[in-house]
């Protein structure tokens, strides 16, 4: 069965792509990972289209000491960024073709190795898209959750936090989505022992070989000013926010509960949920107002995207689909033709006007509210 898809693949992407080499030739860039715009070429009379993109899993490029604690050995992982940033790392490429208002990341992780105590200033949502993941979280990350194939989490702003993939024998893929700007502060002597095994960064953890000479320039320094000097700016031991494990549990999401995880703040939401196709069964994006960016990320399973009618192709597991607000056509339909059940990951968000902010108020629900009844508290078990 798939290798009948696969040649379909081929006869669908040799009809539809751009070829690479033609690209190439014309100096274009190709963005690391991405396979085609999802459409024909438009004739150059047509009007300009916003168009789908999709991101293949196994072409996309699979970062190693991307960053600052992949120098520690229990913290080594391979990294695809699709969307922004990676923290610590501001020059690393991403799959899309634009940022949409949070960063987006693939982390595969060997058994019983996964980050870094650390907090950002925003929330952090991790998926498990295989395997079993320890979320620890706390001063010393001693409290956690277990989350199984799909099961989600939202942990909130400053809270200390860590992810390990906790599955014997074998390397597994963890989800992460953090809104806003990029950005992170490590656990008291994180980037000490990451120094100690080889990095060179900056004083907050930023390593150094990624940046650009530009963007050296632009900090007001150079190398040298950004040579390692110690640990004086790691974080201090006090600086986190305490957490119960009751409200904790609050921002579990389990896939077999089927509930939805909603993230609000004054700029926008996000909303996660999953959605499930037998055969037969489609999923139609046309349903969502203009402004709102679709993701869709393939968790099991094998789907047909279509536009307007038209076969675009084929995506397989752990291949992400863009669908980009004010998409032109906006009937995009992802369909299961397979025996197997094939289920989604779906994306729906409304964040561009957090890009390069801090996302320092939100609410995390069940459903999209009213911004008239948002009050952005610190939820209950939370200490400010």
């Amino acid at each position: 069965r798939m290798d009948t898809l696969h040649r379909m693949l081929q006869v669908v992407e040799k009809v539809w792509a751009t070829p690479l080499s033609a690209l190439e030739a014309k100096g274009k860039e190709i963005p690391s990972g991405v396979l085609c715009r999802l459409l024909p070429n438009p004739d150059v009379n047509d009007p300009p289209q916003i168009l789908p993109e999709l991101a293949r899993y196994q072409t996309l490029a699979q970062l190693s000491a991307s960053i600052l604690d992949t120098y520690i050995p229990r913290c080594r992982r391979l990294t695809q960024l699709h969307f922004g940033q990676i923290v610590s790392n501001p020059d690393a490429p991403q799959a899309f073709n634009e940022n949409v208002g949070y960063n987006m990341t693939y982390n595969l992780v060997e058994p019983f190795k996964g980050n870094a105590l650390h907090i950002h200033p925003a929330v952090e949502i991790f998926i498990a898209l295989d395997g079993e993941w320890e979320i620890a979280w706390g001063a010393e990350g001693k409290q956690s959750t277990l989350l199984q194939p799909f099961d989600l989490v939202a942990v909130p702003a400053n809270v200390r936090h860590s992810y390990k993939n906790v599955k014997p024998h074998t390397a597994h893929n963890i989800m992460t989505i953090l809104p806003g700007k990029a950005s992170i502060t490590w656990a008291p002597a994180v980037v000490a022992e990451a120094r100690a095994h080889g990095a060179q960064c900056t004083d907050d953890g930023v390593l150094i070989d990624f940046w650009s000479k530009s963007k050296l320039a632009a900090t007001g320094g150079d190398e040298e000013d950004l040579s390692p000097r110690g640990s004086e700016t790691d974080e201090s031991a006090s600086y986190h926010r305490p957490m119960t494990d009751e409200a904790m549990a609050r921002n579990v999401r389990r896939y077999a509960s089927g509930q939805p995880l909603v993230v609000q703040t004054p700029e926008g939401h996000l909303c996660i949920r999953w959605h499930t196709l037998r055969r037969g069964d489609a999923f139609d994006a046309c349903g969502l107002p203009a402004d709102v960016d679709l993701l869709v990320v393939v968790l099991e399973g094998d789907t047909e995207v279509k536009a307007d009618g038209k076969l675009l192709g084929y995506a397989t597991r752990l291949d992400a689909i863009r669908i980009p607000a004010h998409t032109s056509p906006r009937r995009v339909v992802l369909a299961n033709l397979l025996p197997g059940a094939c289920t989604l990951l779906v994306v729906e968000s409304k964040m561009r006007g957090l890009m390069g902010k801090h996302c320092d108020q939100w609410e995390i629900s069940d459903a999209v509210l009213p911004q008239s009844e948002l009050k952005f508290d610190v939820p209950e078990g939370m200490v400010r």
